[in-house]
């Protein structure tokens, strides 16, 4: 995943970012918890539904939001993961200026 491109700043086009995000698997190491990773953005899927003033979610937010760490079955893969998180925090922002 590329970490220079900027995701888009609709909300429609947002969630089809989102439901479109691929993270690899950290396989042996730790990794984020796949079924927190996944609520958390189903949970931002949901607020994009609100109008831009009210979603619930800004970047700072959605950054701030700690994931659990799964170190024996392994999860997705920690950069890719964050890097998809800073470019969604920075559209939500975009989004919510």
């Amino acid at each position: 995943m590329r970490d220079d491109v900027a995701l888009p700043v609709t909300p429609a086009e947002l969630i089809a970012a989102v439901r479109a995000a691929r993270f690899s698997h950290a396989r042996f190491k730790a990794g984020y918890d796949e079924v927190e990773t996944d609520a958390l953005l189903d949970d931002v899927v949901a607020s994009l539904h609100q109008p831009p003033q009210a979603l619930p979610y800004t970047g700072g937010r959605l950054l701030g939001t700690p994931l659990r760490v799964s170190r024996l079955r392994g999860g997705y893969s920690i950069p890719d993961v964050d890097i998809f998180l800073a470019r969604l925090a920075a559209a939500l922002d975009r989004l919510t200026a």
